[in-house]
């Protein structure tokens, strides 16, 4: 691959996005939020229960039941509470979100290498 080559080229997976540190905790606070931030309703309370219902059961978690949604991994019982993660990764770098809705905590990690394993930190 040669510097001319187009970046969609090298990060153009199906779930592939440039983003930002301000983007990413918008999107959180959107999560934690039911859809709802700064006095807007970018996504419906009712997309994000559809969005974040497990569809098909995961069939080994290290925490008890989990089942994959539209997109996320969600761990219906970790340490009590629900999680919602998803997470992958390039050949160069690797990005993780987990967001407890309850709780009202969400994290990002994201890190300069695609083989670190970012959903076990």
């Amino acid at each position: 691959m040669n510097a001319k080559q187009n970046i969609t080229q090298v990060n153009g997976h199906n779930g592939g996005i440039f983003s930002s540190v301000d983007e990413l905790l918008f999107y959180l606070r959107t999560i934690m939020n039911d859809g709802s931030v700064d006095d807007g309703q970018p996504v419906s309370k009712k997309s994000l229960e559809q969005i974040h219902t497990p569809y098909i059961d995961v069939p080994r978690s290290f925490y008890g039941k989990a089942g994959y949604g539209y997109g996320w991994l969600i761990q219906e019982v970790f340490f009590g509470y629900k999680v919602i993660a998803h997470g992958g990764s390039t050949l160069a770098s690797g990005a993780y979100v987990a967001v407890i809705p309850e709780k009202k905590i969400g994290i990002v990690v994201l890190a300069n290498n695609g083989a670190a394993p970012l959903n076990f930190l």
